[in-house]
């Protein structure tokens, strides 16, 4: 199961790579309505990554469930019972009432921080995070270059993220990798 969590965590983070790069390429050919209904291009990147965020949040209400039972609609029967039994494994094999027993366990706490494997993740975590948050600050450095073309910004906005989604590929072939 902790194998089935770090594909997890590695695809969120490939993914977030690759919307930070194609969010480049709309946001380029959205400001190319410079002038459309008398609003300037960055307006109009506001209004409609603003309406796109706001409508998939308001669906996303009504269409996230909270428990595999409530997905009846597009799980089986089967797929149902077994992500019950996970997620009740995944508790410790406790039901809720039993569970309120459980005390904090210094030697568990002891035995996570000795644990190489998470000093190397945090680490793992750390950079990529640096990359994503150095090259998002750097971008005020190029808001006063003027891109003639679009391509241009296109190609910016992909090459930026080169690292990220080498990193984020990296996690996900390092998980697949033979123990």
């Amino acid at each position: 199961m902790p194998r089935d969590l770090a594909a997890r965590i590695s695809w969120f983070y490939c993914f977030s790579a690759l919307s930070g790069a194609f969010s480049g390429m709309a946001a380029a050919g959205i400001a190319q309505m410079d002038g459309v209904g008398g609003y300037e291009g960055w307006r109009w990147i506001f209004l409609i990554e603003g309406m796109v965020t706001v409508i998939l949040g308001i669906a996303t209400f009504f269409v996230l469930v909270d428990t595999p039972a409530l997905g009846y609609k597009w799980l089986q029967p089967q797929e149902i019972r077994f992500l019950e039994l996970q997620r009740f494994i995944k508790q410790g094999g406790r039901f809720q009432d039993e569970s309120k027993e459980q005390n904090f366990i210094w030697r568990d706490l002891k035995a996570s921080l000795l644990d190489w494997r998470l000093w190397l993740l945090t680490w793992v975590q750390f950079a990529q995070s640096a990359m994503a948050y150095g090259t998002s600050a750097s971008r005020s450095w190029f808001s006063g270059v003027k891109l003639v073309a679009v391509s241009g910004a296109v190609m910016l906005s992909v090459s930026r993220r080169v690292p990220q989604i080498a990193t984020s590929l990296d996690l996900q072939a390092a998980q697949h990798a033979p123990s």
